[in-house]
């Protein structure tokens, strides 16, 4: 087999190899778009025990930081809260939180995928407290 044939049937197997490349960046590009949305879907509450929260903050390294107040739960993993959380207040909200039963309300991306995260901190959507 010449040069020139081994080529042309490399061209192909390149082109077939770019735009499966392409294909995977933008379907990653669109699920990084879609996870708000993901977590506005399958909205559950489960009772949690909270053993209490403290003023935090997410992400860090390369992603923006944002003021938070993490749960500390006896039975559901360390969660999020952030509606109405600012740096200014997140101690004080924090405060709020004392310790009991919630009925604690998260997205289906917060109660499925984040857990499967390393340092995944699902995301409260709402919560009640029991009692």
């Amino acid at each position: 087999m010449t040069t020139d044939a081994r080529k042309a049937r490399r061209r192909p197997l390149k082109a077939v190899l770019v735009l499966g490349i392409f294909a995977v960046l933008l379907l990653a590009a669109v699920a990084v778009f879609l996870i708000p949305q993901w977590d506005n879907i399958g909205i559950e509450g489960r009772e949690c025990t909270v053993t209490g929260a403290q003023a935090a903050s997410s992400g860090g390294g390369r992603s923006p930081t944002l003021p938070i107040v993490r749960i500390e739960t006896s039975d559901c993993g360390a969660l999020a809260w952030q509606e109405g959380v600012t740096f200014d207040n997140n101690a004080e909200v924090a405060e709020t939180f004392t310790p009991g039963v919630y009925v604690i309300r998260m997205g289906w991306f917060s109660r499925v995928v984040m857990p499967l995260l390393p340092d995944g901190l699902p995301t409260v959507k709402s919560y009640e407290k029991e009692g």
